[in-house]
């Protein structure tokens, strides 16, 4: 008999947690499972862990439903990171020593000391610079250890916002770009970028999807705030990645757009 391993995207919220599985089979994903788990309140302040002891029972006894056989991306605050461009390095340095070049460039950028910032990075579009992702160590490390005292099979931490932009595959042309509101914030993503925004500085869709740098006849939407309207030809429904559903899907589908992206993002991984 073969096992197909299940992916997994795990999104934590103040709210509570919300966690997709699915299949991939020849390119086609299957839903199979889906929770949502409350959080004891206080668990999580500001997109911060503030009971590690609480995330980790809650996460304890939810791996109790999972088969041994999983890999699982978890989403980190898009909000609680910092997005920067830093130059090429001029000389040609070895791997460790181009991390320390990183990390100090993004480290001045920001004001805080290098060894505090957990740090992602990859060149830019145009290849003439590091696009990088910063966070506080000490935040990412917290999550990490939830996660792996409740024995789950964790291969990713990924910022939120980036989530959608394993979705784009699967819009209609001309649509290139993914805009979306979730959790009281604007999520962007496209093949090459990602970013989120907020009011009042973001307010309605074309804002979005400006800030995305795209037109807004290029960019698809899952969900909008109340009083923000978007064309409906341009709409997407981020459940039609899966080839097989199993029903029911849970209530508020349009609030899954994260965990389905981190889902799909660790199976074209």
């Amino acid at each position: 008999m073969t096992y197909e391993q299940w992916q997994i995207g795990l999104e934590i919220q103040e709210d509570g947690i919300r966690a997709l599985a699915l299949t991939a089979r020849r390119g086609a994903l299957r839903l199979r499972r889906w929770w949502q788990l409350p959080l004891p309140h206080g668990c999580l302040v500001g997109g911060v862990v503030a009971e590690p002891e609480a995330l980790t029972a809650v996460l304890r006894q939810w791996r109790k439903t999972l088969p041994g056989w999983h890999r699982l991306r978890l989403g980190f605050p898009a909000h609680r990171t910092l997005l920067r461009q830093v130059p090429l390095p001029t000389a040609r340095l070895s791997e460790p020593e181009c991390e320390r070049y990183i990390a100090g460039a993004a480290a001045r950028q920001v004001g805080v000391a290098a060894e505090t910032l957990a740090l992602d990075y990859h060149p830019t579009a145009d290849g003439k610079a590091l696009s990088v992702i910063a966070a506080q160590q000490g935040e990412v490390a917290c999550l990490m250890r939830c996660a792996r005292q409740a024995r789950l099979n964790l291969t990713a931490v990924t910022p939120d916002a980036s989530a959608p932009g394993a979705l784009v595959r699967h819009l209609s042309a001309p649509l290139r770009g993914l805009v979306s509101w979730h959790s009281g914030k604007w999520y962007l993503a496209c093949d090459t970028h990602w970013g989120w925004g907020e009011p009042p500085a973001v307010t309605t869709f074309e804002q979005a999807c400006a800030l995305l740098g795209m037109a807004p006849h290029d960019a698809a939407w899952c969900a909008l705030p109340a009083g923000v309207a978007a064309p409906e030809a341009q709409a997407f429904d981020p459940w039609r990645a899966f080839a097989h559903l199993q029903p029911p899907l849970p209530p508020e589908p349009e609030k899954w757009l994260v965990p389905i992206g981190l889902a799909v993002g660790e199976a074209m991984s």
